[in-house]
C-alpha cells in the first residue's frame, strides 16, 4: 500500500491542527452568537452526539475564521437580562479579519504551491513572508488594542507563542479573543432582540429541542419535569410580537 507523500501529510497536518483549534466546548446551557451576512445574528449550539470533558463540541464554519464568536448562556427561565437591555457586542476585529485572510491565503494557497508547483522556492518564500508578516501585524494590533480587546498580558503571550510556533492556530485569533469573554446577556432574550423573525424561529426551535432532550434524560423529579414542561410550553406558544426586520 502506497503511503501519502510528506507534502500531502504536511497539508493534512495544517488542516487538522486548524480544525482542532477551531473546536469550541460548550455546556448544555451555552451557545455561540455570531454576526452573519446582511447584519444578521445567528446562534450555534454544540453537538449532542459527541461530548468532550462533559461538554458538547461545536465546530464553527471552517471557511469563516474572520468572524467573531461570542459565548452566551441561557438562564432556562430564571432571572435574566431584560430584552430591552440587550446591546450588540462591540468588537474591534476588522483589521484582524484582514490579517487572518492573508494568513489563510499563505497556508492554504501559497504553501501548497510551494510544495507542488513549479518555482517552489519562490512560492515557499512568499508563503513564509506573507504568513509571518500578517501574524506580526495582527499581534501588534492586539497588543496596541489589548485594553479594548480585554486581552491580558498573559493571554497575549499565549496567543503570540501559539500563533508563531504553530501557524494553523493563528487563523483562530479572532475566535480566541471573542470567545474569551462571555456576553452578559441571556441567550433567549439576546436572540429575540438581535435576530430577525426567521432566525429567531430557528433558534427557538433549537431551544425547544434541547429542552425536550433534557426532559428525556431528566431525573424524573416532579419539580424538574414541571419546570422543563413550562419552558417548552412558553417557547412553543409565546411568539415575539415586537418589531423585527425580515431576513
Amino acid at each position: 500500500m502506497l503511503l501519502p507523500s510528506a507534502e500531502y501529510l504536511l497539508i493534512g497536518a495544517v488542516l487538522v491542527l486548524y480544525l482542532y483549534d477551531s473546536a469550541v466546548l460548550l455546556y448544555d446551557n451555552e451557545a455561540v452568537l455570531y454576526p452573519s451576512r446582511g447584519n444578521r445574528w445567528r446562534v450555534l449550539f454544540a453537538s449532542d452526539a459527541f461530548q468532550c470533558k462533559g461538554k458538547g463540541v461545536l465546530l464553527p464554519n471552517p471557511f469563516a475564521p474572520h468572524r467573531p464568536l461570542y459565548r452566551i448562556t441561557w438562564s432556562m427561565g430564571e432571572e435574566s437580562t431584560p430584552e430591552n437591555e440587550v446591546e450588540e457586542p462591540n468588537h474591534l476585529f476588522g483589521w484582524l479579519a484582514v490579517q487572518v485572510g492573508f494568513m489563510a491565503f499563505a497556508l492554504f494557497i501559497l504553501l501548497p504551491a510551494g510544495l507542488f508547483a513549479r518555482h517552489r522556492d519562490a512560492f515557499m518564500l512568499a508563503a513564509i513572508v506573507s504568513f509571518y508578516g500578517a501574524a506580526t501585524s495582527a499581534l501588534s494590533y492586539i497588543w496596541i488594542q489589548r485594553r479594548q480587546l480585554r486581552c491580558s498580558g498573559a493571554a497575549f503571550v499565549r496567543l503570540a507563542f501559539e500563533s508563531l510556533t504553530c501557524p494553523p492556530f493563528a487563523l483562530n485569533l479572532v475566535r480566541h479573543l471573542s470567545l474569551a469573554h462571555e456576553l452578559p446577556f441571556d441567550l433567549e432574550n439576546a436572540a429575540r432582540a438581535l435576530q430577525c423573525d426567521a432566525d429567531w424561529a430557528e433558534t427557538r426551535q433549537a431551544l425547544i429541542t434541547r429542552l425536550e432532550n433534557e426532559l428525556m434524560w431528566s431525573d424524573g423529579r416532579p419539580e424538574s419535569v414541571a419546570k422543563l414542561n413550562r419552558l417548552v410550553a412558553r417557547l412553543t406558544t409565546n411568539r415575539n410580537t415586537g418589531e423585527q426586520s425580515l431576513c
